[in-house]
Order: C-alpha cells, then structure tokens, then sequence
C-alpha cells in the first residue's frame, strides 16, 4: 500500500469549491472543504499532478504578460 500524505490548501474565500474539483481531479481522497482551505490526502502522484497542474498555471499567467509579436 502507497502512503498517504495528508496537505492542506489555502485559497481564498469564495473558491473553494473550484479548488475541490480540481483537488478530485487529481485523484485525492479524505476531501475536507472548510472556509479558505481544503484539507485532503493523496500518494506521490496527487502531489507529482499538482505541481505540474500550478507550473503549467504559472507558465500561462507569465506568457499572457507578453507583448503581441510586431509584423
């Protein structure tokens, strides 16, 4: 049996049902939704997904603050 690491998100308020929905996504389990957070637990590979889900987040945001290309 894998082990399972119990973390906690903080979000703000207002999102944490979208950050639920994305947290199932991913495959995890034990799923708390309280105000401002979700609590939930998951192997490596929940932890492997969600870097990957916040890096390709991060690298959208910072591709948006380019300029258009000219010509």
């Amino acid at each position: 049996m894998s082990t399972l690491y119990t973390m906690v998100a903080p979000c703000f308020f207002g999102t944490e049902s979208t950050l639920n929905f994305e947290v199932k996504r991913l495959g995890a389990q034990n799923i708390q939704v309280t105000d401002g957070r979700v609590a939930f637990q998951g192997g490596a590979d929940v932890i492997a997904a969600g870097i990957v889900l916040v890096l390709g987040l991060i690298g959208y945001l910072l591709l948006r603050r380019l300029p258009p290309k000219k010509g």
